[in-house]
């Protein structure tokens, strides 16, 4: 119909999603399990909205209250607790990931008010909710350049 549009992009990890954001945000994507490309900005979805539960595995981004372990002395098998902004009246939501592949990533205890983007499916944590067993390619921080296009 003379339509034009962005064909979609093969990705193989959420950090080649974090590079060049800006450019990305509009780009068309086939995710895992998936039959129709979509509009990444179409895609993501934050954690702030998450208020239950969900099998089934999306791209969610949320913004990083504090992230620690909670041993004293942490191996790369110990899981990091990263919380994240939750919802309105929500208790928590916490990314737990290993401790090695967490730190290859640029997280640590310092680590606040960043954003960071995940692939995986939404459990429970306690009383909270949470995205956890991600490996090395399910999860990246978001460059600070970008985060103006993610603030609300």
């Amino acid at each position: 119909s003379g339509e034009s549009f962005r064909l979609p992009s093969k990705i193989t990890t959420v950090a080649g999603i974090c590079r060049s954001f800006d450019e990305n945000l509009y780009k068309y994507y086939v995710l895992p399990g998936r039959q129709n490309a979509v509009r990444l900005i179409d895609l993501l979805k934050d954690v702030r909205k998450v208020v239950k539960e969900d099998s089934t595995p999306r791209l969610y981004f949320g913004k990083i209250i504090r992230s620690y372990t909670p041993v004293k002395k942490p191996t790369d098998h110990n899981i990091r607790m990263t919380e994240l902004a939750c919802a309105p009246g929500g208790r928590d939501f916490y990314l737990k990931v290993e401790q090695g592949i967490s730190r290859s990533k640029g997280m640590n205890d310092d680590i606040r008010e960043r954003y960071v983007l995940m692939w995986g499916d939404v459990g429970t944590s306690g009383i909270g909710l949470c995205i956890e067993g991600l490996n090395w390619g399910e999860f990246a921080l978001l460059p600070t350049q970008y985060h103006y296009l993610l603030d609300t």
